[in-house]
């Protein structure tokens, strides 16, 4: 199932999950276009506390985990979908992860990170690196617009996804 015109900063508390007041499934798809074009997400259960602005993982059962070098190793995420987390999300609350379209948010990188090079998961929770360490996965489908400052760096997603382990 598809939704148009979804508020991506519209989160559901873990109350709200369990009593089953927001009315979409976990999984489904809405697009909006807010004038920088069309944009998709994907909605989610929150696994743990999600952060605005960093790299999430989408699990097959729509739970969602902040992408780090475990939750994106072989066996564990490689091969799963990744989006990016436009609000945040508090731990067994529900909101949508953005997969496609220019980043509502500046995605969380590490310091240097170039534009437009190969991104791949980090030790730290959420954040992403163009260094290609060794028994990192890369994150291929989000790319930045532009060289990091501050630890983000404006994106573009394109249905992402943990790719080949370093």
């Amino acid at each position: 199932m598809s939704t148009i015109g979804v508020d991506p900063t519209k989160v559901y508390t873990a109350e709200e999950v369990t009593s089953g007041s927001f009315g979409f499934d976990y999984l489904e798809r809405g697009c909006n276009n807010d004038g920088s074009g069309t944009k998709e997400y994907v909605f989610v259960l929150a696994d743990e506390a999600l952060t605005s602005g960093n790299a999430c993982l989408i699990h097959e059962d729509g739970g969602a985990e902040q992408i780090d070098t475990t939750s994106s190793a072989p066996g564990t995420g490689q091969g799963l979908q990744a989006g990016l987390c436009v609000t945040d999300i508090a731990s067994g609350g529900a909101g949508w992860l953005q997969v496609y379209g220019i980043g509502d948010v500046s995605l969380n990188v590490a310091t240097s990170a170039a534009a437009h090079t190969i991104l791949n998961s980090t030790a730290t929770a959420g954040r992403l690196d163009d260094d290609g360490t060794a028994s990192s996965e890369n994150i291929d489908g989000i790319t930045t617009t532009a060289t990091e400052s501050s630890n983000t760096a404006a994106c573009v997603l394109y249905y992402p996804r943990v790719g080949a382990t370093n």
